[in-house]
């Protein structure tokens, strides 16, 4: 009978050597998945990331464009105005040179 009792012990000890054994697998599964759904909310993030950059930098150019043609207008406006300046002292001038000659 003492050997029963021992393939008996044997027997529940490999049981719980397998229950352990499988709780530490779910709880490894468990880790794994969470880390796994992580890995996935970082990529969505980084995703989101990337298309606010996008856009930030579309803004940017945008912007930069604007300024461009902002410039671009006073320098004209600063070239009709330096024009009608010329003109105007050749106008005065040809007055002037009029007014000689009488």
């Amino acid at each position: 009978m003492a050997t029963g009792i021992k393939v008996r012990r044997h027997v529940v000890s490999i049981s719980n050597h397998a229950v352990h054994s499988r709780i530490l697998d779910i709880r490894t599964q468990k880790k794994l998945s969470a880390v796994l759904t992580w890995e996935n909310k970082k990529a969505n993030i980084e995703a989101k990331l990337k298309k606010y950059e996008e856009k930030l930098e579309q803004k940017k150019a945008e912007y930069a464009e604007k300024i461009k043609n902002r410039v671009a207008a006073v320098y004209k406006e600063a070239d009709e105005k330096r024009a009608m300046v010329e003109a105007r002292r050749g106008e005065d001038l040809l007055k002037v040179n009029t007014f000689k000659i009488q």
